[in-house]
């Protein structure tokens, strides 16, 4: 029997709705969990598992209640990495095999129930700083004189930021502009375990209390970035690679969120669109006709687009530009910027954050010889859960000034968002130019 649904509390401040509440039957105790605003799952309970999905990106799940010690779960799976991207309440919960369609065979090769490690609210409690275990290191890490001292730079903005080759392993991202989320954004999508989406592994997260520069020193790709060989590709070895961009940004774009436009753990957005300096100068701009006053950061966390959209013209604002073009945004924005789900976001998606292990071998006929390459995506610094549209906004912004056929394989890689990009982009050009 389905108890009566509840109310549920939680700290972020959402008000409450009515709680749905999903029952499991099975051999095995009673499992209940009571989740908020779900407003179409794609699946619900079967039998010993659970499968709860977002729908459109509207699952927000305030509250995780298990009433037993044994669950179901693919630690792999949508579920396990929701459960991960929020603060969750978990007692000895234990990981079973997990189907969809059907049930899958018993792998005798791994136990039936493995305990939970850290899926459940560790991508919001990750302890900083973060070093990854010792028998998943290729060689010592690296200390700070050797860092320092590369001359290996990949980028190089001064103190604030700086990208080093250190040895044949690794490489650092460091500087006091450098912000340590962009490795629990990496870590994060590491869980996903699926072969198209691939990220640099991390190996240690921390920010040196004595100067304040902060360090992500990560694994060393070997490859070419996609910026550098495009131009040489023919036909069928931009279809090879664009193909597999395409499987990793549809798997990343199924993410569900935590709970409304924010980044894991329901954070603040970290897209350069939300940031402002000083937010105390900024409230004391005058913008009381327009959008209301900016009273706060700008950069959320948003329940919904409407917050989203208000935080884009308040960044208008703050950024000096004219408060009439601010006026027809606010009246303009809700008519064309609308029901567009949070979905999680790399946020840069530029051929030069690509890198591809080999290029594609391909014939002169243009028959594919072999395809066997592997794409890894770089600068997650930004990524999070924002309109659906945002991906590839951004991402048409990397085509320049239209040398190339760029624009037209972003097309193959992301569902185009053509109406929403060019008002995004008359944003971001004002903001930018």
């Amino acid at each position: 029997m389905i108890p009566p649904t509840r109310p549920s509390q939680h700290n972020v401040g959402v008000s409450i709705l009515p709680c749905v509440v999903a029952h499991f039957e099975s051999e095995t105790p009673t499992a209940w969990v009571a989740a908020l605003n779900v407003t179409n799952p794609r699946r619900m309970a079967r039998a010993g598992q659970l499968s709860l999905a977002a729908a459109s990106g509207n699952l927000m799940l305030v509250d995780l209640l298990i009433m037993t010690r044994h669950v179901s779960v693919d630690p792999h799976s949508a579920t396990a990495l929701f459960l991960a991207s929020f603060h969750c309440r978990v007692s000895q919960i234990e990981i079973a095999h997990f189907g969809t369609s059907r049930p899958r065979k018993q792998d005798s090769r791994s136990p039936i129930h493995s305990k939970l490690r850290y899926l459940c609210g560790a991508m919001t409690s990750i302890t900083l700083p973060y070093y990854a275990q010792h028998d998943e290191l290729p060689c010592p890490l690296p200390s700070k004189e050797q860092i320092h001292s590369s001359e290996e730079l990949f980028l190089d903005y001064g103190q604030g930021r700086k990208v080093a080759g250190v040895g044949s392993e690794f490489v650092v991202k460091y500087g006091f502009n450098v912000e340590l989320i962009e490795g629990e954004n990496m870590l994060f999508v590491a869980q996903i375990k699926d072969k198209y989406v691939r990220a640099p592994k991390v190996y240690a997260l921390y920010e040196d209390p004595a100067d304040k520069i902060r360090y992500i020193v990560m694994e060393r790709i070997r490859g070419l970035p996609l910026s550098s060989v495009w131009q040489s590709l023919n036909k069928s070895q931009k279809e090879i690679i664009c193909a597999k961009l395409c499987l990793a940004m549809d798997t990343l774009r199924k993410l569900p969120s935590p709970g409304g436009y924010c980044s894991i753990g329901r954070r603040p957005l970290e897209d350069c669109m939300f940031w402002s300096r000083d937010e105390s100068k900024a409230a004391e701009k005058p913008v009381e006709p327009v959008n209301g006053s900016i009273d706060g950061p700008l950069n959320g966390p948003f329940d919904t687009q409407e917050e989203v959209n208000s935080a884009m013209i308040k960044k208008y604002i703050y950024n000096n530009l004219p408060i009439g073009k601010a006026a027809f945004y606010e009246r303009t924005l809700p008519q064309v910027l609308y029901n567009h789900p949070p979905t999680f976001t790399h946020g840069d998606l530029q051929r030069k954050n690509i890198i591809i292990t080999r290029i594609p071998n391909v014939d002169e006929s243009g028959t594919v010889v072999d395809d066997e390459v592997e794409v890894v995506l770089l600068d997650w610094e930004v990524s999070g859960w924002y309109p659906s549209y945002w991906e590839y906004s951004r991402a048409m912004q990397g085509c320049g000034h239209f040398e190339d056929d760029w624009h037209y394989w972003l097309g193959q890689i992301l569902d185009e968002y053509l109406k929403e990009w060019a008002w995004a982009n008359m944003m971001f050009l004002e903001l930018w130019s």
